[in-house]
Formats: structure tokens, C-alpha cells, sequence
């Protein structure tokens, strides 16, 4: 079995959610609403979460945490901008 990675896009409402092969190849992409995330986490296996930091990654962390799942907090000056117009973490 693979390790899995899933790379959380913390936005104000919608949530992004990238899951990655441990060869950084994508297998899911999921959009969600804040009310859905611990839902969504609860029911997978143990995976590492990677987000970047801000005012709620804090929380998410402690709760993915409690889930048994590893977290990993990114400061966001070490995060690569998207180069192209229109683009987001999402479609990029």
C-alpha cells in the first residue's frame, strides 16, 4: 500500500482537497464546504495532511490530529504561486 498525501486548500467557504501518490502522481480532487471536512477526513484511512498555515489551519490541525491522521503546516512564503492567469490551486 502506498502512502497517500492529501494537500488541503483552506479557503474562506470551499475547501480543496488534492490526494497525491507517494510518486506525487494526483488520484482525487475533491471541492467541499467547511462543514464537510471532518466528515470527509473521518472516513479515510490514515493519511498525511498538508496545509498551508493561517487562521484556521490551527484547528483543522488539532481535529485531523484527534482523527489519527499526520499533519504538516506550511508557512505560506514557502508555497509556489500559480504563474498563469486564472489559475488556482485547484485547476493548476
Amino acid at each position: 500500500m502506498e502512502t497517500m498525501t492529501i494537500g488541503l486548500d483552506i479557503v474562506k467557504n470551499v475547501f480543496y482537497a488534492v490526494s497525491l501518490t507517494s510518486h506525487g502522481k494526483i488520484t482525487k480532487k475533491k471541492q467541499m464546504k467547511r462543514s464537510a471536512v471532518l466528515k470527509f477526513f473521518s472516513n479515510i484511512e490514515p493519511v498525511t495532511v498538508v496545509m498551508e498555515t493561517s487562521g484556521s489551519s490551527n484547528y483543522f490541525a488539532r481535529e485531523f490530529q484527534s482523527l489519527e491522521l499526520e499533519v504538516k503546516l506550511i508557512a505560506p512564503q514557502c508555497l509556489v504561486t500559480c504563474p498563469r492567469k486564472n489559475k488556482n490551486d485547484y485547476n493548476y
